[in-house]
């Protein structure tokens, strides 16, 4: 049967390019899947476990996806002016991986091989996009491996005596599972910055800010201590990324953060404790106001160079 389908599929292609038809490449590409797919569960009727399972998905569709995306990389010149048959390859390709993925990613033990697979889908979906695309394809799927990755390692990283001695449920810690995205709304927030999206990267950084704050407050009473120091480390990169671009609304809200952990961490030390608030404070006051002060100079000089 599938070697069969995959014969159809030969015939499509052959007829496509002999007869000039590029609408004989759609049916062509999903007769290539769905054979690849037929004949890989025919060479493994028996499935044990959870990669005999997923065994005829990755020689299946996953060869099928590799030949094909192949194939269009090595036509890249003619296919640029055929756009039925490019995105037919790629298409095809992009759904094979990702239903490779899919399939892998339920299970433990083979969802480390799905989440490089994932990887390829997201490659793919880069190199198909338009220039002005591409930002958007590489955030989404930052965020796609991002789940992927975590599914893969959290369940070895959380547990009784690693990372967090509390697990809810069966399940991992829900502040480790949200700080991943906290790096992750970070990085990408920094990525736009710099890269002179200011109004999206100070959102991006503000929704990271805000996440690490809910957990930090979940974690005031019970979470370990670990976790609060993890919470104390990044407010206080908050503070020193506020305090680098001269943002005041991270600068104070770093600061903020960083006082509420070091008056909880040091509530029996009461009057070190403000000492050390205190100083902290005034070094971010000095550090805003030398530099709104400095903005005011260079106005002040730009406006007597203009009168002269």
């Amino acid at each position: 049967m599938g070697a069969a389908v995959l014969v159809l599929s030969v015939v499509f292609f052959a007829a496509s390019d002999t007869e000039g038809q590029p609408f004989l490449y759609p049916p062509a590409v999903v007769a290539a899947l769905r054979g690849a797919m037929a004949l890989a569960a025919e060479t493994f009727p028996d499935p044990a476990g959870a990669w005999g399972g997923f065994l005829p998905w990755l020689a299946g569709a996953g060869s099928a996806s590799a030949v094909l995306y192949g194939a269009r990389l090595v036509r890249t010149a003619p296919l640029q002016a055929e756009p039925v048959r490019r995105w037919s390859l790629a298409g095809a390709a992009f759904l094979g991986v990702m239903l490779v993925a899919l399939a892998g990613i339920r299970h433990d033990t083979t969802s480390w091989t799905a989440a490089a697979i994932l990887a390829a889908a997201v490659g793919i979906a880069y190199h198909e996009a338009t220039p002005k695309a591409r930002r958007i394809k590489v955030e989404v799927g930052a965020l796609v491996l991002t789940a992927a990755v975590q599914r893969a390692a959290i369940f070895a990283l959380d547990g009784p005596d690693r990372l967090s001695g509390r697990v809810f449920a069966g399940l991992p810690d829900p502040f480790w599972v949200a700080q991943w995205y906290v790096v992750l709304a970070a990085v990408l927030g920094g990525w736009r910055y710099f890269s002179g999206h200011q109004k999206a990267g100070r959102f991006l950084v503000g929704v990271a800010a805000g996440l690490l704050s809910f957990g930090g407050l979940g974690v005031v009473f019970s979470g370990t201590g670990a976790q609060q120091l993890w919470v104390l480390v990044l407010l206080a990169v908050v503070l020193v990324a506020g305090l680098g671009v001269g943002d005041r609304l991270f600068v104070w809200w770093g600061a903020a953060g960083v006082a509420a952990c070091m008056l909880w961490a040091m509530r029996h030390y009461t009057f070190l404790l403000l000492a050390m608030v205190a100083v902290w404070h005034r070094l971010a006051v000095w550090r805003l106001n030398r530099g709104t002060s400095g903005a005011a100079a260079d106005a002040a000089g730009d406006g007597a160079a203009r009168r002269s």
